[in-house]
């Protein structure tokens, strides 16, 4: 692969972000379906997960990674991007970097705000970036009839999902399920960097050095930071 210039338009910061971008790219890009239907039934179940600009799409998880989802929406110009997850802090920068809808999960009737989205007919793309079965099995619901859903936060190892298989079935709904890149997604993810439209250095709300370390091993596992970079 050629070697890739960093150029001055972006920041150290957005370049910091660039293998969590080449992760996104791919999670939008790749079809590995595990709705039923082998790829070569239908030449275009390829192209069932890629976000169109009239859609309305659900990121479930306000942490780094599906804010960097949102934000590279927002570039692709969707329609409509609600995230939902928990934490004031992480939902406060949700707001503050581009979402058109926040919604809680720990508070009021978060199955009924998303029901509201896309004029009352739920998301057509919801894409969940917990990692966790919990965040799976929600996003498996909230989609509307017809939708996709993307599984990009792996779960730990013997973990089990529970559908129901009829909705999957008869409302054609597509799971997703990407993980890994390939050069090409690292050659998109570099020019959305290099053009500076991301902003991907957004989601590093904090700065330490080299010697505080284990200091940020204990802001990341409170949560209280999105990314922090470490600056020798």
């Amino acid at each position: 692969m050629a070697n890739l210039r960093v150029n001055p338009v972006s920041s150290l910061n957005d370049w910091a972000s660039m293998e969590p971008c080449c992760e996104r790219w791919e999670s939008t890009r790749r079809r590995r379906s595990i709705s039923g239907v082998a790829p070569n039934q239908s030449s275009s179940l390829t192209l069932l997960a890629r976000p169109e600009p009239a859609e309305s799409v659900l990121i479930v998880g306000a942490g780094a990674f599906g804010l960097l989802h949102m934000l590279a929406l927002r570039v692709a110009g969707v329609r409509e991007v609600a995230v939902a997850g928990r934490g004031a802090e992480r939902l406060e920068w949700a707001g503050r970097l581009g979402a058109d809808r926040v919604i809680d999960t720990a508070a009021g009737d978060p199955a009924a705000e998303v029901a509201r989205l896309n004029d009352g007919f739920g998301p057509d793309l919801v894409i969940e970036c917990t990692g966790q079965v919990a965040g799976w099995s929600d996003a498996f619901a909230r989609v509307r009839r017809g939708g996709r859903v993307v599984f990009f936060g792996g779960c730990p190892a013997g973990t089990r999902l529970e559908i129901d298989t009829r909705r999957m079935h008869y409302d054609n709904l597509t799971l997703i399920a990407p993980f890994h890149f390939r050069p090409r997604d690292v050659r998109r993810a570099y020019e959305l960097l290099a053009d500076g439209r991301l902003g991907a250095g957004r989601i590093i709300s904090a700065h330490r050095p080299l010697a505080d370390i284990a200091g940020v091993f204990e802001l990341l596992e409170r949560g209280t930071v999105l990314k922090c970079a470490v600056v020798p």
